[in-house]
């Protein structure tokens, strides 16, 4: 083997690690983590049916609570379109910005230079019909493009007839169509359906910490609206406005 081509093979063990692949920068690392907590915030409310604006406009608070505790220096939204529940789903662009000092490694006293990175990441949401799909893929950053101001739209209110139309819906369906149906029935809020075999339990709700109606279909044909579960309970990170409030209540 010459010398040149031993040189070269050094520098290509260099680069690769052991997964094969050319190792990235710290700061790409924190962009996609970034990335990762935005879909995780979104999938806390998946069943509620949302506009592209309202992702954008959740991945932009998303940031605003975690940007002190890590190296995410901007977190923009560049498009967004559609809503999800639909054939297309949401479409949402987003650019993050990150920087990460240098550090050491903690092996042999070594050290990990400063980075930056700057990615970009379409994210489709609650295509082909199910609000609960997502997928990421990571492009090219548009030239020039500039960041938008993206809102929510207004806040859900459950309908006066919310308990009629809740009934209706139990009792036309069946456990496997349950879910389909009550989305079906409330376009605009959350929805949560479930069954034990015996009952089933439809669940309804304006979002984590709303208001929430739930209704339950006994096997006798009797259908019931159990109410006053803890506040804490429909909370963002808990149980929510679900089917489990009353299938799985917590001990």
């Amino acid at each position: 083997m010459s010398r040149g081509t031993l040189g070269a093979l050094l520098l290509v063990l260099a680069l690769v690690g052991c997964g094969g692949a050319v190792r990235e920068s710290a700061a790409d690392d924190v962009a996609d983590d970034a990335a990762d907590l935005v879909e995780q915030d979104w999938s806390r409310t998946a069943g509620q049916a949302k506009d592209g604006s309202d992702l954008a406009a959740a991945a932009a608070a998303t940031f605003r609570l975690a940007r002190l505790s890590s190296g995410v220096t901007a977190l923009e939204a560049l498009s967004w379109a559609g809503r999800t529940g639909t054939e297309e789903g949401a479409e949402v662009v987003l650019r993050i910005t990150a920087h990460v000092d240098e550090s050491n490694d903690g092996t042999f006293g070594s050290t990990v230079g400063a980075s930056d990175a700057q990615r970009c990441y379409r994210f489709t949401v609650g295509a082909n019909g199910n609000r609960h799909a997502h997928e990421r893929e990571s492009i090219a950053c548009p030239s020039g493009a500039t960041a938008g101001s993206p809102t929510f739209a207004p806040e859900e209110k459950l309908p006066a007839d919310v308990q009629s139309r809740i009934e209706r819906t139990l009792r036309r369906a069946t456990p496997s169509s349950l879910q389909a149906e009550a989305t079906a029935a409330f376009p605009r809020l959350a929805v949560s359906a479930g069954s034990d075999g015996r009952r089933l339990v439809l669940a309804v709700g304006t979002g984590p910490g709303g208001d929430c109606e739930v209704g339950v279909l006994e096997a006798a044909g009797d259908v019931s609206f159990p109410g006053g579960f803890p506040r804490e309970w429909l909370m963002a990170g808990e149980l929510g406005c679900s089917a489990d409030l009353v299938l799985n209540p917590p001990l």
